[in-house]
């Protein structure tokens, strides 16, 4: 844990910065609110500016931290990240659009992990985890990976409960009346 925390801080690095254009942060916008408070606190880190969209404001408000990272430079970003004492590093983009490598690659956190964004191996000793699914990665296949696998036992894509499950969090709405 960092010094002076109780709780680990996991923080999530963003390059589309929580966009509600991206699958990623639409697919897991209630994930970073259902974070056991008691025992983790969640940062975020956006590497673009706010769209205005509910999907970000629905992520930024599921963070203990959420923190704009796009008008500072890759060190900066590294050192803001250290600063705030993070233990385990996520990065949701990997080699895609808007890509955060270079963060990743200073190594502002002691576990770094990829997931979501970038299904592959990203290749780099700087990356130690991919959490991964059977389908996509088989553990049989793990010799070709730089990271050690976290393998998930359905899928590694998370969706959002509040989307594809409504009624499990929400009653149905009263029948009809029927007017005859």
């Amino acid at each position: 844990l960092s010094k002076g925390s109780t709780r680990l801080r996991v923080g999530y690095l963003s390059g589309s910065g929580f966009h509600n254009s991206t699958t990623t942060a639409r697919s897991m916008r209630s994930q970073y609110s259902m974070h056991n408070r008691m025992t983790t606190e969640v940062y975020c880190y956006a590497g673009q500016p706010d769209d205005g969209s509910e999907v970000r404001e629905v992520i930024r408000r599921g963070c203990d931290r959420f923190v704009e990272v796009g008008g500072l430079n890759y060190e900066e970003v590294a050192q803001k990240i250290r600063g705030d004492g993070i233990n385990v590093l996520i990065d949701l983009t990997g080699y895609t659009m808007n890509m955060q490598t270079e963060i990743m690659a200073i190594g502002p956190a002691p576990v770094q992990v990829s997931f979501h964004g970038f299904p592959g191996t990203m290749g780099a000793d700087f990356i130690h985890y991919l959490v991964a699914d059977p389908r996509t990665t088989p553990p049989e296949h793990s010799e070709f990976y730089t990271e050690s696998l976290i393998i998930v036992p359905h899928t590694y894509l998370t969706n959002d409960h509040r989307q594809s499950r409504r009624e499990v969090f929400s009653p149905p709405p009263p029948p009809a009346e029927s007017i005859e």
